[in-house]
């Protein structure tokens, strides 16, 4: 299958280099972050229609109508922009033979779709649809009806099947429509923009090469498509509850209570008073809790509700944590997605480390929202410098490292601050910083399970060093390739580079962004070169079974030929792989004075400072020299020696940039 989904930048348009042929609408522009997922907000589609209306019908046989959706309400519209306007585009999803059984001997009698929006009329473009009921996304369809949606934005239409289905016990179906774009700027993709915790089958999307139709299900990536169908039956399922996401804290201190949050909503007809929930942590007993609604729930709608009062006593570094609904209005749970795993690490304060944060900024030169990123990170130098370690990942621009494209795709979108792995902030949201600050008060709290107690760094050259770490845990642990090690090259002063700067004139305060112009030459710091051991670092770093307070060499070797200046840093990483989230790091200031001048290799570039100018050796296309303030003074196309005055400056050279000073 091609691949042809990798991405959304939500605050800009998407990066080529990044992969992503999905545009996001204008409306994607201000998403509320959840812990492990993305919950979207919209104003448009707040106003918009839910698929989850329950109807009862008044004929004698009692027959009851449900809109069945996998997709709560519409958050936003997507396409995949000009290439493919004209092409035949699908969207569907799976009704799994789960669902097939619960529902078995109730008829489809309808597809129900809801409209997107059109980017400058705020109407969708596309009226024409076909939707169908096939066996899978590639096989063959069993019904083909022919419809017309309305131009209402984000309207929700019910295409009528003139001869209903009736579905069959554990047979599961694939329910779509297609549609053929006219405009690019028709947003025909609609979303919920709510990502589960686990796999969905709500959001496959395709079009049509001209040979086959090339699939791929992006429900991982945008949530749920707002698509379903009418199903009618005198026996539709009821008191069946779906686990959405749980919030478990990552860290206990044994004996100490602390408080879960579980996502939860029913796919069922009827409506939820109650629920009963129960929960085990590790070999303790079960505990069982009642969670009442003060109204009643409707179904396909999102809640959620908060656990008290749990308590780990069993020390470890994955302690499970299991939580299921077994009840639902005092009968049995009857719904699919009954239950979810987590696990915490237990251990008592005094055994555990020091917590430093690693934090990685998703930023880009073309991206204009991201110099909040940039004013971010600066607060974090200067209120957190000792605890938070700053690597600043730069994705399609001059400063984006050739090891880096594994974690650039941890970002949901540009500007993005993750924290650990495991948290994310929009530095663009006005209470970024007061995130930040609650985030860091929780979280220093917590003891770390494994540290990096000691860092060294040897040049075998210029342009190529050893780093050797040592870590250790506080814990004996049954590893399994769990953890690893990565290590990270990163550098200040880096530059000058334009910068796109939408604060411009701007009421927004930003750092003084906003008294800036809409393109700034503009210094880096905190700069990522080289990423060795990508996101889920070196696992043959640590032995299957970790003694506790037993110290653990792990080493690496690897080129900083792209390192320009003669400071630089490097940051090892432990990384827990079961999570995808960062134990601890550790990062020291290395300094070089051989950096600078990279000769040494056969046909490299030298840059140096020498008495009153800059000499540049090598061969090269162009070089352009920068002072501090970003003001270009000199340029060149060879072997040369420029006249400055003393100070500091930039060379740019063939789009690496080396920082020399000048006597």
């Amino acid at each position: 299958m091609k691949h042809f989904f990798t991405g959304l930048c939500l605050l800009s348009a998407a990066p080529a280099a990044l992969g992503a042929v999905i545009s996001p609408s204008p409306a994607m522009m201000s998403p509320e972050l959840l812990k492990s997922g993305v919950r979207y907000e919209s104003v448009v589609a707040d106003k918009a229609p839910s698929h989850a209306a329950i109807r009862r019908e008044a004929a004698a046989d009692a027959v009851e109508s449900q809109d069945f959706s996998l997709g709560f309400s519409p958050y936003s519209a997507l396409n995949f922009g000009s290439d493919l306007v004209g092409a035949t585009i699908y969207q569907g999803f799976i009704f799994s033979k789960e669902y097939a059984s619960a529902y078995a001997g109730a008829q489809v009698t309808s597809v129900n779709i809801t409209s997107g929006v059109n980017d400058t009329s705020n109407l969708n473009g596309i009226t024409d649809v076909t939707v169908y009921l096939m066996d899978s996304p590639t096989g063959t369809a069993f019904r083909t009806q022919k419809g017309t949606l309305s131009t209402d934005p984000f309207g929700f239409n019910r295409i009528v099947l003139d001869e209903p289905y009736t579905i069959e016990d554990g047979k599961e179906f694939f329910v779509c429509y297609s549609c053929v774009p006219t405009n690019a700027k028709d947003y025909y993709i609609t979303i919920d923009g709510y990502i589960r915790s686990g796999e969905s089958d709500g959001c496959y999307v395709g079009y049509f090469d001209g040979r086959n139709i090339q699939w791929q299900n992006a429900a991982d990536q945008v949530g749920n498509l707002c698509m379903g169908m009418t199903v009618e039956s005198a026996d539709l399922p009821k008191n069946g509850i779906e686990i959405f996401q749980c919030f478990v804290p990552d860290f206990s201190l044994p004996g100490e209570p602390f408080s879960s949050t579980l996502f939860f909503y029913s796919l069922s007809a009827g409506t939820t008073e109650n629920l009963e929930v129960e929960y085990r942590i590790g070999d303790q007993e079960p505990q069982t809790v009642e969670l009442s609604f003060e109204e009643p729930l409707p179904s396909n709608t999102l809640a959620n509700g908060e656990i008290k009062d749990m308590v780990c006593n069993q020390i470890g570094a994955s302690v499970p944590v299991e939580i299921r609904v077994t009840k639902v209005n005092g009968q049995p749970n009857t719904g699919i997605a009954t239950s979810i795993a987590s696990s915490l690490s237990c251990i008592k304060a005094e055994d555990g480390f020091r917590r430093i944060i690693l934090t990685e900024e998703g930023t880009g030169t073309w991206c204009g929202w991201c110099p909040a990123g940039i004013v971010f990170m600066e607060y974090l130098k200067e209120n957190y410098p000792d605890d938070f370690v700053r690597i600043a990942i730069h994705g399609n621009d001059e400063m984006q490292a050739a090891t880096a494209s594994g974690l650039i795709n941890m970002f949901s979108g540009f500007p993005m601050v993750l924290l650990n792995r495991s948290t994310e902030i929009m530095p663009t949201a006005t209470d970024a910083i007061e995130t930040l600050e609650a985030y860091w008060e929780e979280e220093s709290a917590k003891p770390a399970i494994a540290e990096v107690s000691d860092i060294s760094v040897n040049f075998d050259s210029a342009r190529k060093i050893t780093v050797t770490a040592k870590t250790r845990f506080a814990l004996d642990i049954d590893n399994d390739l769990r953890y690893g090690v990565s290590f990270m090259v990163s550098e200040d002063k880096v530059g000058p580079y334009a910068q796109t700067n939408y604060y411009a004139g701007s009421s927004t305060h930003m750092g003084g962004w906003e008294n800036k112009r809409s393109t700034v030459s503009t210094i880096y710091d905190d700069v990522l070169r080289v990423a060795a051991g990508g996101v889920s670092g070196y696992t043959d770093s640590f032995p299957l079974e970790i003694k506790a307070n037993e110290e653990y060499v792990c080493e690496d070797d690897f080129s900083i030929a792209n390192v320009t200046d003669s400071d630089f840093y490097v940051t090892v990483v432990i990384t827990d792989n079961s999570t995808g989230s960062v134990i601890n790091c550790r990062q020291v200031k290395v300094s070089n004075s051989g950096v600078n001048e990279i000769a040494g290799d056969e046909g490299a570039v030298s840059v140096r400072a020498e008495a009153g100018r800059i000499a540049i050796v090598g061969e090269y296309a162009h070089a352009a020299v920068y002072d501090f303030g970003g003001m270009k003074v000199a340029e060149a196309s060879g072997e040369a020696e420029i006249s400055v005055n003393p100070g500091m400056y930039i060379v740019n050279v063939d789009g690496a940039s080396y920082k020399v000073m000048v006597k």
